[in-house]
């Protein structure tokens, strides 16, 4: 199998997750700089999961949508690297992304 057909068979986190979580992620844009982009998204983040615990989100929602916003982030890092080393004519190089621990069992905690 190629690497485009192991691409092609990925599925991101917020690909499998139930709708109730995903119509209340915020989108991860990089503008100008990429530590203030961080910053500001994981800023967003925060509030938007403190308005919805005060809605009455339940503990394991409110993880696992807090998880689905750090892979939106992390997802849109890996996409951007990949254009920008295509686009400057730098070969693929294979690599692995695991993810261990409240993010790998998508149950991450406030400011985690």
């Amino acid at each position: 199998m190629s690497i485009v057909q192991e691409k092609e068979n990925l599925q991101t986190l917020t690909e499998i997750s139930p709708s109730y979580l995903t119509d209340n992620l915020l989108k991860f844009e990089i503008k100008g700089d990429l530590t203030a982009s961080v910053k500001d998204y994981l800023q967003k983040s925060r509030d938007l999961l403190f308005q919805k615990m005060a809605e009455g989100f339940s503990p394991i929602r409110l993880v696992r949508l807090q998880s689905l916003l750090t892979d939106q982030m992390i997802v849109a890092m890996y996409k951007r690297a990949f254009e920008e080393s295509h686009h400057h004519g730098v070969p693929l190089v294979p690599f692995t992304l695991l993810a261990l621990g409240g993010y790998g069992r998508a149950e991450m905690n406030l400011f985690s």
